[in-house]
């Protein structure tokens, strides 16, 4: 059995060849969309681990890449994200293997962060009440599914995918009579 075991954890582990290989060798650039309270920008070239993109800006790794529109005269800056004042990030459309996805019940939640407005679907554990269980889960940014963004400066944009800082929610309520098993 012990030799199962071994066999097993050794299957596990990353090949030989990724432990020479910086760790930006190991990520692939992708284009961010941020809302701010004060602006909406892309921040374009980010070195994303891989992974979950929330689980990224949960953690306290450095997020740099360039601003779009760049104010700069140079125009070939690269800028850290300041995750405090964060809002919404928007990451890009993502192939993933269903195979590995949490299959939880869905719940469709609004917010009001600062002057924007969002609603989409949360996914918790079934039995459990959006908004409490988020609540308590302690992370400042939830990924929301099925989004719809809208700003007083932008029109209203849908994405399948949102990053919310919760956190920073003036408002967090399920939307009534919207819980569905994935």
């Amino acid at each position: 059995m012990r030799y199962l075991l071994d066999g097993f954890r050794r299957r596990r582990t990353a090949p030989a060849v990724e432990d020479d290989l910086p760790i930006d060798a190991l990520r692939q650039p992708i284009d961010l969309l941020v809302f701010t309270e004060s602006e909406t920008f892309t921040l374009a070239e980010v070195r994303a681990p891989i992974g979950r993109i929330s689980d990224w800006l949960n953690s306290a790794e450095e997020i740099r890449g360039h601003k779009i529109p760049d104010p700069s005269p140079a125009g070939d800056t690269w800028i850290s994200l300041d995750r405090s004042g964060c809002l919404i990030v928007v990451p890009p459309v993502a192939a993933t293997d269903p195979k590995l996805r949490l299959h939880r019940s869905r719940q469709r939640v609004s917010l009001r962060l600062g002057p924007i407005a969002v609603s989409g679907a949360a996914h918790t554990p079934a039995g459990t009440e959006a908004t409490g269980f988020l609540r308590r889960h302690a992370r400042a940014f939830i990924p929301l599914t099925d989004v719809s963004i809208s700003s007083p400066a932008d029109a209203s944009i849908s994405a399948n995918v949102a990053i919310v800082h919760l956190a920073l929610a003036e408002r967090f309520e399920p939307v009534s009579g919207t819980a569905t098993p994935r």
